[in-house]
């Protein structure tokens, strides 16, 4: 266990300057011809950190094979709270859900613009935002309000022959075919939002066949630069935020099969690291970001080089 706080503190550590550092260049160093792309990147961004920094105030341990877990980390430290515990591992759920949700909207807004331009043309931006951010405020309530049904304090949950230490520990009521209805729900909603970015991915591409002799080389090679980025940053955010997330999530509600313990660190472990992957791959990936992440170090370790050169000359003068 004390490994397995270590690595998601070490996480924690390198994805929350790494994200800030991705965000400054999102938001600051987006060309002109992404138009809000920038902005959807932006929101994935955003929802990962938030939910890094509630994840690094509170650790969950599995507690096998009950349906419990014992948080620990930062909060410990503090308070030992089933309530608190509770109210940071929804947090955490909420930002994930969030974030799933956001890594879509790229795919339809683009092909919109390309394929529809006369229609997003009608549309004021302002509708666009305010629709997105409907999605994110139902998203977050239907997942507050579903995951409080399944709440169940220490004191009522049936523990059996025998109950582990009160500190830190909360559960959830998991009985009967309300399992099964849980794993479906989950798998579902993980498909439909993998599904959702195949099939505007592949619609986006097929118009961008079908228009190649109405648009200029260089208009149907930025739209192919564009989907094919899209495609490499959402793939970091199906394999290492939602596979995991439904992974860890079935291995939550069924604590009782083989494995379930190691299958849920082994998904948490991954999703803890999601976001420094997609700040990666987001700033590597995009010449307009990868050229201004390198500016921006040659510029600080021209600034380091300076300011020491000014130490050691003020000293040898002494």
């Amino acid at each position: 266990m004390s490994m397995y706080n270590t690595v998601l503190d070490i996480s924690t550590v390198v994805h929350i300057p790494v994200n800030l550092l991705a965000l400054y260049v999102v938001h600051h160093h987006s060309p002109s011809n992404m138009e809000s792309l920038h902005r959807f990147i932006f929101n994935v961004m955003m929802w990962n950190l938030a939910g890094n920094v509630f994840a690094a105030f509170m650790h969950m341990y599995p507690l096998s094979p009950t349906a419990c877990f014992r948080a620990d980390g930062v909060m410990s430290v503090f308070v030992q709270n089933e309530y608190v515990s509770h109210f940071l591992y929804a947090s955490v759920i909420v930002c994930l859900t969030n974030c799933a949700l956001a890594s879509v909207f790229a795919f339809p807004y683009r092909y919109l613009v390309f394929a529809h331009q006369s229609v997003v043309a009608k549309i004021k931006r302002k509708y666009c935002f305010a629709f997105c951010a409907g999605l994110h405020l139902c998203t977050t309530a239907s997942t507050l309000l579903y995951y409080t049904y399944f709440i169940v304090l220490y004191d009522d949950y049936p523990f059996g022959h025998e109950r582990p230490p009160r500190k830190g520990v909360f559960c959830f009521e998991l009985g009967g075919s309300l399992k099964y209805t849980v794993g479906a729900f989950g798998a579902a909603t993980i498909s439909t939002l993998t599904v959702f970015i195949v099939v505007f991915a592949l619609l986006l591409r097929r118009h961008l066949v079908k228009m190649t002799h109405m648009y200029s080389s260089y208009t149907i090679g930025l739209h192919r630069k564009y989907l094919c980025y899209m495609i490499a940053i959402t793939s970091v955010t199906v394999v290492f935020c939602e596979i995991p997330f439904l992974i860890a999530f079935l291995a939550a509600f069924y604590p009782d099969m083989m494995y379930a313990r190691e299958i849920f660190i082994g998904s948490a472990v991954l999703i803890y690291n999601h976001g420094s992957l997609f700040a990666i791959v987001t700033m590597m990936t995009f010449k307009p970001y990868s050229q201004a992440l390198r500016h921006i170090f040659c510029r600080a370790l021209k600034k380091l080089w300076s300011e020491n050169k000014i130490v050691v000359t003020s000293l040898y003068h002494e």
